[in-house]
Order: structure tokens, then sequence, then C-alpha cells
């Protein structure tokens, strides 16, 4: 019974449910690791440890691989973008709550796990399952072993994996899917957000005629104070050249000779032919009679699915049109669907799980593609798999030169590549003294417009090359210092006209912020003396990003909603001198927590407010326990890792 139905289940049942099987493993199993059920077997280094369970560095790599390859990301990439402690700090909280869930006594007893395999044996076999609860059962039992077997694990492993991952799981939900109402809390906060303050506002003004000449001693005087505002930047002269994935691909050419061969070896495979194939769609009953009966009926109203209906008063025995090569069917059905050369129905058939009627709606004929209909696809591929290599051999090559003695230009030259010259560039990427509108040497989509290359370039000393530097895009970029003009701080008498017009504008703020200062030390004691002009509903600045539509500027309100008592003053700077902010009144409103127009914002309490408490329980669960993290054990090992890459 078991081997036919290996025969029979392993086509109809498994081609429609295994490839979401491998997806659950790979996404439940694989890339977790959980039990360290993955490891290679050879000698490790323990990247992280939490109370005795060890993570090695191998385990942590094959998590780094996985969410590189899903990001689309090199590993100098992932690691510049913090990859690899984003990953830890996620495997740290979940074997926090696997060992929360230890200590707390959660247990889950095999009879949990037996059920939620059945349930998601189930689910993946949806209308596909046999009708017959014996043979129901032999094929779950046969994909669940298809399964582990996919896995590499025995059946205790996976059932101690799904123990831990349920149990985890009972801590994990109550912390981030319990629905918080946290009313009172969520009342007093969103009276605070909607607060609004009534303000008055003067805005203290010196005219220039107010504002002194300097002497030549008040601007030395300032000079002396304020020197290293005028000093001026280093900047750095280079040539540069690239070398890109599109330019290596323009020199590459692939033998004829090479593209037949690959032609043959990928045809081998199986690549370019397409299997005969049949769609058919099948009604599976208990016996010969009831078979036949549903035959009958299929022929006088042409659609098998109603004479299932008919016949079995439901369509549970009915599976839908499918397509199905050679040994995807049991031998019983097989034989006469791809044997004859007619569509239509066939039956009644006696297979290992019961009695079969075909409804044969298509017949694909086998097919293999030509070599000059994939001639080009193949040279693309073989182009691209060969332009990375080169790539790199390529920049090795610039480098030996270099070191060789060669000049940038010369190897250039030599490599048939474009050199780029800059003068007086600096840490910006600016050119200084440039007369163009756009006088940046990098656009945002240029190859060679990495930040790694300026770093480099000033990292580097007059008359020498950079290291090879390999931008975003995965181009690789050197560079050679032709000259560094250091940063200075000029004379007196070279910025003598920059020093009269800063020395005004501070003159100017300083007479300002005098004159206010004044205005307030009246009013304190007369409570008249300013002609405020009223604002009035002037709503807080929140972290929710609530955009700012007030007369005042974000200083001004925030200001505003520092200020405590009714009447009280602040005086503060503007861009045109100083203005003096009295605060009139504070408005808070009454909330209605059943208002429609609060669910946004009831909604980022909410979540704020599971955070909180989230990030709370893992810091006490952290301060609990015993965690090292090696993170020079991981800096070795990734330093290493980057290195095998060049």
């Amino acid at each position: 019974m078991l081997q036919s139905m290996r025969d029979g289940a392993q086509s109809w049942v498994l081609k429609t449910i295994f490839i979401g099987l491998l997806v659950l493993a790979t996404a439940g199993l694989v890339l977790m690791d959980v039990g360290s059920f993955f490891r290679d077997g050879a000698p490790t280094t323990v990247a992280f440890e939490i109370e005795g369970q060890e993570f090695t560095t191998v385990e942590l790599d094959r998590l780094v691989t996985a969410e590189l390859r899903n990001q689309n990301l090199s590993l100098a990439q992932g690691l510049d973008q913090g990859i690899v402690d984003k990953i830890i700090e996620r495997e740290v909280q979940s074997r926090l709550l696997l060992v929360e869930a230890r200590d707390l006594g959660i247990r889950v007893s095999d009879t949990i796990v037996a059920d939620q395999v059945r349930a998601m044996m189930d689910s993946m076999m949806g209308e596909n399952a046999p009708v017959d609860e014996d043979s129901k059962a032999a094929v779950q039992q046969l994909l669940f072993q298809q399964y582990l077997n996919n896995l590499g694990l025995s059946e205790g492993q996976f059932v101690q994996y799904q123990k831990g991952q349920i149990a985890s799981g009972m801590i994990s939900n109550a912390l981030f899917r319990t629905d918080f109402k946290p009313e009172s809390y969520s009342q007093h906060l969103l009276a605070f957000e909607n607060e609004t303050r009534d303000a008055g506002m003067y805005k203290v003004r010196i005219s220039d005629s107010d504002i002194p000449n300097p002497s030549d001693e008040d601007l030395q005087v300032f000079y002396d104070e304020n020197k290293e505002l005028y000093r001026t930047d280093e900047l750095r002269s280079f040539s540069m050249i690239s070398l890109t994935h599109e330019s290596v691909l323009k020199e590459l050419a692939i033998d004829e000779d090479l593209l037949r061969e690959e032609y043959e070896t990928r045809k081998s495979y199986g690549d370019y032919t397409t299997k005969g194939s049949r769609l058919l769609s099948q009604a599976t009953l208990g016996t010969k009679e009831e078979a036949e009966k549903v035959l009958k009926a299929a022929k006088s109203k042409n659609d098998l699915r109603k004479a299932v209906e008919e016949v079995t008063g439901g369509t549970a025995a009915y599976i839908t049109a499918d397509r199905y090569a050679r040994g995807e069917l049991p031998k019983d059905i097989e034989e006469p669907v791809f044997s004859t050369s007619k569509k239509g129905l066939i039956g009644p058939l006696e297979t290992g799980l019961g009695w079969f009627v075909v409804d044969l709606q298509d017949i694909t004929k086998e097919e293999t593609k030509s070599y000059n209909s994939v001639k080009q696809e193949i040279e693309a591929d073989l182009k691209e798999t060969r332009a990375a290599d080169l790539l790199f051999e390529t920049a090795y090559d610039v480098e030996d030169m270099l070191a060789g003695g060669a000049t940038l230009e010369e190897v250039a030259k030599d490599m048939n590549l474009e050199m780029k010259t800059y003068a007086d560039v600096d840490r910006s990427a600016n050119i200084i003294g440039s007369k163009q509108k756009n006088n940046k040497i990098f656009d945002e989509d240029d190859i060679v417009g990495s930040r790694k290359v300026l770093k480099a370039v000033y990292e580097t000393d007059e008359g020498l090359s950079t290291q090879l530097v390999e931008n975003e895009n995965g181009d690789f970029i050197i560079a050679f210092v032709d000259k560094v003009t250091p940063s200075v701080i000029p004379a007196f008498e070279d910025v003598q006209s920059e020093l009269k017009k800063d020395w005004k504008e501070n003159k100017k703020r300083e007479l300002s912020r005098e004159k206010a200062n004044e205005l307030i030390t009246a009013y304190a004691e007369t409570g008249d003396g300013i002609d405020f002009k009223t604002y009035k509903g002037i709503p807080r600045l929140t972290a929710l990003g609530r955009e700012n539509k007030s007369a005042l500027d974000d200083l001004e309100v925030a200001s505003l909603f520092q200020l405590q008592e009714i009447n009280e003053l602040v005086n503060l700077p503007d861009d045109e001198g100083h203005v003096i902010v009295k605060l009139n009144k504070v408005n808070v409103p009454a909330i209605d927590l059943s208002d429609t127009s609060l669910i946004e914002q009831k909604g980022n309490i909410a979540r704020s407010f599971k955070e909180d408490i989230a990030r709370d329980y893992f810091k006490a669960l952290r301060d609990n326990m015993d965690i090292t993290i090696n993170d020079d054990t991981i800096a070795l090992f990734y330093k290493k890792r980057l290195e095998q890459n060049y």
C-alpha cells in the first residue's frame, strides 16, 4: 500500500505542495538554524554566547549570506550597512526568548507538535487531499518524511525545534500581538500632543544706520578671536581611472566553439528541452462501479467535474486540471495517458489509490531549442560570468603596473581606460573656484561618485596612488594624488573686507540682544512697553512629525512650549536680530477617545506602548542573563572574508 502511494502521491499531491514545503523549510529552519542542526561539523569560532549556548561564526555567516542575497548586496556593502549587527541583535533576541521560555517552565507536548504538522500538511494539500482517511494519513506521513529528508533532520530534531519555536512564540505573541488599550495613558498623551498655545511676539530690529563702523583695532580683535572661521579647506588635485562591469563586457569575446560546447552541456542537462506533457483533470473514486458511472455521466455532460458532482454529491473527488510530464503520474495512469494521441476521457483506471477517470485536455510534444535560437542567451551568460573575474584580474593588473613604477596615465593608455583629472577638490567633492553652476565632480549616478573614492584620496599623500576602491556598483576606481593644498588661516590683510562685514553682523546681533533684554526688564517692572503681535492656536511640534504651519519658526514654537507661566517671556535670536516671545494662554483639549479623527494618533501611541514594553522586557532579559558577544572575533572573521573576496 505504501509503495503504491509513493508512486501515485509523489505526483499529483507532491507536485502541488512540495514547493510550498521547501519554502517553509528554508524560511523556518535553514535561515534560523535553531538547535545547530545545520552546522558543518568543522571546528568553529564562537560569535556570541547566551547562558552557555554558543552561536558560531559559521552559523552567523550563513544568516549574513542569506540576508545579503535577499537584499542583493555585496559583502562589503552589507558590512557598511550594519547587516551583521542587525542579525546578531535579531538572533540574540530570538535565543533570549528560547531561554526565557525554558526558565518559565513552558513545555510543549508531542501532541501539539503533531497537530501542527498535520494542519500544515492539510493546508498544503487543500482540495487535493485523498478522501479516504487511511490514504490521507499515509500521504501525510510520506510528505512529512520527505520534508525531513530535504532538511537533513531526524524526526526528533524537528520536534525539538518546533517545541522551542512554539514556546518562544507564546512569549512573543504576548509581547507583540496582545491588543493593548492603555486608555488613561492615551488620553493624557493625546491631550499633551494636541495642546495648543496662544502667543505674543515682538521682533527686535537694529537699523544699519545704528551700527558704527569698526576701527582697525576692532577688526584686529575680532580677527584674533575668530580667525579659525576663516581657515581655508584642504584641497586635493588628483587623476582617476575606473574599471566598470560594462567596460569589461565590451572587451569580452566568446569563442564560437566554446559557445557550442556550452550549448551541448546545457542541452544534456535538459535546459533547452521542453518535456512532453499532458494537461488533464482527474476524478478519484472508491470503486470501479462508481468510476464507470462518472465516466458515463462525463461523456453525456462533456464535463468531468459536473459528472463527479452528480454521482458523488460533491466535488471532493475531482482534481482540477494540471500539466504533468512523464514520471509525475502513477504508472497505471501515465501509460494510457502518454500512449494515446487523442484528447478526451480515459478510464476507468485502477491504481493503488483507487479508481480514476481522466479528462485529457491537451497534448504537448517534447521539443529542443536549436543552437541559433539560444546562442545570444548563452553568450550573455558566459560574458557576465567571465566579466566578474576579468574585472578583478584587470584591477589587480592596474595595481601591479603602478607598483612597478608606471604612471596612471601610462596605465590608462596601455589598458584603453579613460583618465579624468580634477584640480582643487574639497572633501565634499566641490571644485573650489569653479564658475559652473553645478561644480561637484561627481553626479549622483556617476559610477565614480562613491564617497569611498574621495575618502581614499584624502587619506593618500601627494605623489602616491590610492588603494583600489570598490564602489557601491561593484566597479573599481584608483586615483593618483597630484597635489595637496593644505588648510591655512589667511592673513588679516587678505580677509579684511570679510572681517568688516562679519563684524557688523555680529554687532547687529549684539545690539539687538541688548535691546531685547532692556525691553524684557522694563516689561517685568511695568507690564507694558512692548507691542506684541498675537498668534492663537499654535500646535506643539511632536515626534509624530507634525509639520509646523504656524507663523512662528521651529525654535520659536519649541521655546513657546518650554514656558511655564502665563505672560512669561523668552528672548530668541533670528536671522535679522532677536524676537521676544510671550506665553498668553495654554489650550488643553478635552479628549474623546471615540473621536475617529484620533485613530491614527491612537494607533501610534499603542504601537509605541508595545515597543516600549518589548524594549524594557528584552533589556530585563539581557540584564539577568549571561550574554557574551565576541566583537573582535566577528570583526576578524569578516576581515578575512573580505580578503578572500578580493
